[in-house]
């Protein structure tokens, strides 16, 4: 037979850990009391606002917990998704890249076709040199 003895973590990581949990129980319990306003009471929205506002600040340190017990552990990998509605996984898009400089420079009709639209959709005009 041929056990694995667990690998006791160092203190640091375990203190982290509880740190993480007590974060994200906050961020629970901050939302908890958001439910439970009574927007009579709270006519301009500040309690619920200071709630969520604390509830971010706790998303945010929880997050950097996370970091540091990943890096600590040794699997820290920075990869970020971002949902777009419910698209997924997102569709792939084919970006033909110029080769030099020159070919990626706009042509002197994209240029003006554009500070045309520009003109017809109220935007600003250019700035005079």
């Amino acid at each position: 037979m041929n056990a694995e003895i667990p690998v006791p973590q160092p203190a640091a990581l375990c203190t982290l850990e509880a740190e993480l949990a007590e974060a994200l129980k906050g961020v629970t319990d901050c939302f908890a009391v958001t439910q439970k306003i009574d927007f009579v009471r709270d006519e301009y929205g500040h309690r619920r606002a200071r709630e969520i506002e604390n509830a971010v600040t706790l998303l945010r340190v929880s997050g950097e917990l996370g970091l540091a017990i990943a890096k600590i552990k040794g699997e820290y990998n920075h990869n970020i998704n971002v949902l777009h509605g419910e698209i997924w996984p997102p569709p792939r898009r084919s970006v033909s890249k110029p080769e030099t400089f020159e070919q990626g420079r706009p042509t002197p009709e994209a240029t003006t076709q554009a500070i045309a639209e520009t003109y017809t959709k109220g935007g600003p005009p250019p700035a005079h040199r």
